[in-house]
């Protein structure tokens, strides 16, 4: 039995620890504080435009739209006091956020100030996320090199992922947030050979699996790379397994949504299987979290009885929908090649290192669900806000492994596959803000 002064002094420590946490979510010093304030101005300069020069992301009851196949919350997308349909646990969060935006939004009588305040927050988000990876390669990797650090944080940054979710409102610029810092304080943890603390794991589990459910596992894998007994650690994943088990069971059950829930699951699912549809998953997954697409505009229509099902009552929808067009020229297929091997080089040269190990094994997930298990498959570059962190850190350390022409030829590679990146993802860019500006412009907002 544990004593009840034992009790006490393991809370404190639990508490001291989130709040060391807390703590080191803030930048730590002058040259983070200059990435952040630089990712905030290069994000902002083309999140302003769309925010305000477009009505793609205003939030009023209006329609529901889902572009580039984003399951964007109705939240954010007209149901002032609705719910998220795939992530029941995410009104925790994003129900604060939007009662303050909303009380300005109705104050000033300004409906842009609501969307306006959403992507200046996912902004924040997806650059807090690239100063956690510089902090990462600076404590943990112990890359000391500007140039090298500015071009893996740089490849990072300007990735269609990042891009896209600095001012996307969406589920997955939370997550991209999360995971980023989760990362590195679990990695540093594990570095300096520190235990976690229950009340620590199980607050991280809440927190990422609140936003994703499947972010959970990610959240329970450092615990088996601690010096911990592991009948002590199974006991404590199983108990925090149940916990949050109970919880989103309960989301689900008093939202309503949970057939909805196994509908989307499954129809997510391809029908059909082959070898070519594996590859084609697979650039999805790694090239499209990388590489901006190219982009289709389709119109849909969401009939009144279908709309219903997810709490639109008024009449039928419209839906315009932006596509992502799968990779058909020949440098995309290259380029995805290249950036694979470059990826699982530190698997072969540094697989004993723990926090490789991490990176893989929280890479893994990601695998057994889009590709083994196919949700998502043909679709999978939307989930790079949850690996795609992964891709500067590998970069780390297969950079740190390597030695003599071995170092520089990853690193050579490396910077050609950036700059490739750059021109591209920018060319895209404007064809997607100039496509928005056609199909989404400020005034056409009316239902």
């Amino acid at each position: 039995m544990i004593s009840k002064e034992a009790c006490i002094v393991g809370l404190k420590e639990s508490f001291k620890e989130l709040i060391t946490a807390f703590k080191a979510l803030f930048p730590k010093n002058k040259e983070e504080l200059t990435l952040l304030l630089f990712l905030l101005l290069v994000y902002g300069s083309f999140g302003w435009v769309i925010a305000n020069e477009t009505c793609i992301q205003d939030c009023l009851i209006k329609k529901y739209d889902v572009y580039l196949n984003y399951d964007v919350g109705m939240r954010f997308h007209g149901v002032p006091f609705g719910y998220d349909i795939a992530h029941p646990l995410f009104n925790l969060y994003s129900t604060p956020i939007s009662l303050v935006l909303e009380f300005f939004m109705d104050f000033h009588g300004n409906y842009k100030i609501k969307t306006i305040g959403f992507a200046m927050i996912c902004n924040l988000m997806v650059s807090l996320s690239a100063v956690y990876i510089y902090r990462y390669l600076v404590e943990i990797v112990k890359i000391k090199n500007i140039l090298i650090l500015s071009l893996l944080v740089l490849f990072y940054a300007f990735s269609f992922t990042c891009l896209v979710l600095s001012f996307t409102i969406e589920t997955y610029a939370f997550s991209i947030f999360f995971l980023s810092f989760f990362v590195y304080y679990y990695s540093l943890r594990i570095q300096e050979g520190r235990k976690f603390r229950f009340l620590t794991n199980l607050f991280f589990c809440f927190v990422l699996g609140g936003i994703t459910i499947t972010n959970t596992a990610k959240a329970m894998i450092p615990m088996f790379l601690v010096k911990e007994k592991f009948s002590k650690v199974l006991k404590q994943t199983f108990i925090i397994g149940c916990l949050l088990l109970i919880c989103f069971l309960a989301a689900i059950y008093r939202e309503g949504v949970f057939e909805f829930f196994l509908f989307r699951f499954t129809d997510a699912r391809p029908t059909e299987a082959s070898e070519m549809l594996f590859l084609s998953g697979w650039k999805a997954l790694v090239g499209g979290a990388v590489l901006f697409p190219n982009i289709m505009t389709t119109l849909d229509i969401i009939p009144k009885d279908t709309a219903v099902l997810v709490g639109l009552e008024y009449k039928d929808y419209f839906m315009y929908e932006i596509d992502a067009i799968p990779f058909s020229y020949v440098w995309e297929h290259a380029y995805t090649i290249f950036l694979t091997l470059l990826i699982f080089i530190p698997l072969f040269t540094d697989f004993r290192n723990k926090l490789v190990q991490l990176l893989f094994l929280l890479f893994s997930v990601d695998i057994v669900l889009h590709m083994i298990l196919k949700y998502g498959m043909l679709e999978a570059y939307i989930y790079g806000g949850h690996w795609v962190y992964i891709v500067p850190l590998l970069f780390g350390w297969g950079y740190k492994s390597l030695a003599g022409w071995k170092k520089y030829t990853y690193l050579g590679v490396i910077g050609c596959l950036f700059i490739c990146m750059v021109i591209n993802n920018y060319v895209r860019l404007i064809a997607f803000i100039d496509e928005v500006k056609l199909v989404w412009p400020p005034e056409s907002y009316k239902w």
